[in-house]
């Protein structure tokens, strides 16, 4: 009869497979395991039938006996694991798979004991393979349980949970039910496991004692297999859960088409937000390139390329859009711009505001443009002295001053070259010394250097009284101290009306706005002085004409009437006296030099042969005139030395002149001016080619404006010859501004040639070459230029201001006079009848109210 064994736990089922794998009864087995796990007080004395034998024991496989003498090498418990490397554990495996095959298929014959064939043996294995199904299934519901749990904890928690479990190996089954596997201090350290998980480590094989190597090692690679997908997810297992996560929304009762719509809302909100973002970060974009523009309505001008450090010069890139229009071209600083196909143009500028002209389909806008990180304006530098202390200050009105230098020479150094050092504190002054100064900004712009001797000045005066401006333009008022080099405490420049033109430290006038203001420069203990600014889009430069001037006399005229007498009796001044302050109306007073200034007494064997007193210069200077032509006839009376003497002593008084190719550059408020004084006379059209490369050279030079002398025609003739009309026009064509011409001594027509005048002759002027002419009818002829950016602006605003050579009838005292009334009609008629043949006719004016 077949008698059924029943396990109460997981224990004893082990147990039960023990017994049966050791040949044993599984009833005796289990009552042994009681007995042991009974304290031995209470423990009942075995039964005098039952044999006192010990129960036999599982000898170890070869690999577990080498695992317990290799824990026992490394000092560790029997009951810890050791991990082994994977290609072993393989192996192992391998072999205990195949071990466990064929005990299935040859039914475990051969491989029992003799015992097993008889009817107690086959009713055992009946009895086991019964327990073994029970076990199967509560092993089944235990990995079900187990598998669910670790389902429900993270990758993270489940690498976490890799805790060792000490097994302990005996060669009894007494030992294997009286131990635990884990003790208290592991439990204290790892995660405690569950009853089921401990029952379940048994089971397969993880306690390594009391089941067979095969076995375990199936075990072991079910363990492998069971934590394989839980370290790194397949293809399949993704899909599984995308597929549990679809599942559970639809049992919350969310369809895959709601899910697609709230995704495709979600992304359009996503889309929305960036959209924003991007349209506010574009805004903000546009608003900071547009910060420092001012464009009229239906301009929209951006800065995008500007220096982001201080500079002194930058290509600045301009974006120029107008609103339902194209632009065709830009207008900065005279020059024109075409955009290109982005609207953009780049703009190579020191100045730091830009005035804009857009030229549209529909118009003209304006825009203004203010580079923030620009600045071409020199720091300005003050320096005063306190006793014995020289001070330094310095001052930059935008990039501000980066340092000052200094460097001092003493009167008898042999070299006297400046060596700058930086200046920190007060320099100590030494007398017989020179003292150097100047001022850097972070822009890289030096100040003038200022050279001092300390000496305190005694009067400081500006040299114009007069400067034109550009809206934006920055020009240098220049100032001179008397004596040279003396030292000007606390100088400053004012401006009357900051919106027109605003002044530095250094003299230095920007323009603003279109108007006009007044510059005053002052100094401790010195007179002020004062400059009239003009700021307009267009330059104005005025010029007075005047003839022949001769300052001196021939040595065979009477001593006692010439030119040089009256010069002894009533000073150098006495001779302009009258058209002073005429002439003090202009920016430039242009004269025919006719004589030589020099102590020469060798002359040339001529009719008339004229010199003056090299002092002379002071009559020019207290005239108001300042550039001469000594291209005549004579220029050179005592010779050639006197010639170079005349151009000596003209320069050391300051006084400009052009003579053939030396052509004089002059810059007239702002803009470059040149004079041309070129001799023809019985030379004619030989001149032809000096007058058209002189004017090229000028052109070359810079200049904007070309005024040119011709010394030519034939005395006393009041009409031009060929020659005259034929240079003329030709220096017109070439880019003269105005001619003017000298010689006959009389006055002759005025022509209006290709928008130009030309003044065929001035006549004579203050002129000691004769004490009594016989035409003593004379003229200033005045012209206000109006010049742009970029070229002269054609138009006719001319004075004729009629004047006599003496300021007496009946003789010549020298001295020019305007005159008036009857005398101003009747000169000025003549000037008219010479000039009908040109179809000109002009109005008299007194030189100060215009015509």
């Amino acid at each position: 009869m077949k008698k059924k064994i029943k396990a109460e736990n997981a224990d004893q089922l082990l147990e039960i497979i023990r017994a049966v794998q050791n040949g044993e009864e599984p009833e005796e087995a289990l009552q042994r395991r009681e007995a042991e796990s009974t304290p031995e007080a209470d423990s009942p004395k075995p039964h005098s039938g039952q044999k006192d034998r010990k129960p036999r024991t599982r000898r170890e496989p070869k690999a577990d006996a080498e695992k317990t003498r290799a824990k026992k090498r490394a000092g560790l418990d029997s009951e810890e694991e050791i991990e082994e490397p994977l290609e072993t554990r393989k192996k192992r495996l391998d072999e205990s798979a195949e071990q466990v095959a064929e005990k299935d298929a040859d039914g475990q014959k051969g491989h029992v004991r003799k015992e097993n064939t008889d009817k107690r043996t086959g009713r055992k294995l009946e009895t086991v393979q019964k327990v073994l199904g029970e076990g199967a299934h509560r092993m089944s519901e235990l990995l079900s349980g187990l598998r669910k749990k670790k389902e429900e904890k993270p990758k993270q928690e489940q690498k976490k949970r890799k805790l060792k479990t000490g097994v302990k190996k005996t060669a009894s089954p007494e030992h294997m039910s009286s131990e635990s596997f884990e003790t208290d201090d592991s439990v204290s350290e790892k995660q405690k496991k569950t009853s089921d998980e401990q029952v379940l480590d048994r089971l397969l094989g993880r306690g390594r004692s009391g089941i067979s190597s095969g076995e375990r090692d199936r075990a072991g690679l079910e363990e492998d297999l069971e934590k394989k997908p839980e370290t790194k997810a397949t293809r399949e297992q993704s899909g599984g859960r995308v597929s549990s996560f679809m599942k559970d929304l639809e049992q919350r009762g969310i369809s895959r088409r709601e899910l697609f719509m709230l995704g495709t809302g979600l992304i359009f909100v996503v889309l929305m937000v960036l959209l924003v973002i991007n349209g506010i970060r574009s805004f903000l974009e546009e608003k900071r390139k547009s910060e420092h523009v001012t464009a009229e309505s239906g301009l929209v001008v951006t800065v995008e390329s500007e220096p982001q450090t201080w500079s002194n010069s930058y290509p600045i890139v301009l974006s120029v859009r107008a609103k339902g229009t194209s632009v065709s071209s830009v207008l900065i600083g005279g020059e024109e711009y075409i955009p290109d196909e982005k609207g953009q143009i780049t703009v190579e500028t020191s100045d730091y505001l830009l005035e804009a002209e857009v030229t549209t389909e529909k118009g003209v806008l304006t825009a203004q443009i203010e580079v923030p990180m620009l600045d071409a304006q020199a720091p300005s530098v003050n320096v005063t002295r306190e006793d014995a202390l020289i001070k330094v200050m310095a001052a930059d009105a935008r990039s501000g001053v980066s340092g000052v230098f200094y460097a001092s020479v003493k009167d008898n150094d042999y070299f006297r070259i400046p060596i700058y050092h930086k200046y920190s504190e007060p320099v100590q002054f030494e007398p017989h010394t020179t003292y150097y100064f100047y001022a850097q900004d972070e822009a890289g712009n030096r100040s003038t250097i200022l050279e001092t001797t300390t000496e305190a000045a005694h009067e400081l005066t500006l040299q114009t009284n007069r400067l034109s401006c550009f809206p934006g333009e920055t020009r240098y008022l220049p100032y001179q101290e008397s004596p040279a080099g003396a030292l000007l405490n606390n100088l400053r420049f004012e401006s009357a009306n900051p919106e027109v033109a605003v002044v530095d430290g250094a003299g230095a006038v920007t323009a603003v706005g279109e108007g006009t203001t007044v510059i005053t420069v002052s100094a401790d203990g010195v007179a002020s002085a004062s400059c009239t600014v003009e700021v307009s889009n267009e330059r104005t430069v005025t010029i007075s004409a005047i003839g022949d001037c001769t300052l001196g006399t021939d040595e065979n005229f009477n001593t006692t009437t010439s030119f040089n007498a009256f010069d002894t009796v009533n000073g150098h001044a006495y001779f302009f006296r009258n058209v002073k302050e005429v002439l003090d109306n202009d920016d430039v007073t242009f004269a025919n030099m006719e004589g030589t200034l020099t102590t020469e007494t060798t002359r040339e064997a001529k009719q008339y042969a004229f010199k003056g007193d090299p002092s002379y210069t002071e009559i020019l200077k207290s005239g108001s005139v300042e550039v001469v032509t000594l291209a005549n006839n004579h220029s050179s009376d005592y010779g050639a030395k006197s010639l170079s003497d005349t151009k000596r002593y003209l320069t050391e008084a300051g006084i400009d002149y052009c003579i053939g190719d030396e052509i004089v550059l002059r810059e007239i408020n702002g803009i470059q001016t040149a004079f041309i004084g070129i001799y023809v006379l019985n030379d004619g059209m030989a001149r032809e080619n000096q007058v058209r490369e002189t004017i090229a050279s000028a052109k070359e030079g810079g200049a904007q404006l070309v005024i040119i002398a011709f010394h030519w025609g034939s005395e006393k003739a009041t009409e031009p010859d060929d020659t005259q009309q034929a240079l003329a026009h030709l220096a017109i064509d070439c880019g003269a501004d105005l001619v003017v011409g000298h010689h006959p001594h009389v006055l002759q027509g005025i022509e209006y040639y290709n928008g130009k005048y030309i003044v065929y002759s001035l006549g004579n002027f203050c002129f000691g070459g004769n004490s009594s002419p016989s035409d003593t009818d004379t003229m200033i002829f005045r012209q206000t230029f109006r010049v742009g950016q970029d070229q002269v602006i054609a138009d006719q605003n001319v004075e004729i201001i009629p004047c006599k050579i003496s300021s007496v009838d009946g003789y010549n005292n020298y001295q020019p006079t305007v005159v008036d009334g009857t005398e101003a009609d009747r000169i000025i008629g003549r000037v008219n009848k010479y000039s009908e043949a040109y179809g000109q006719h002009f109005q008299a004016s007194d030189g100060l109210n215009g015509a």
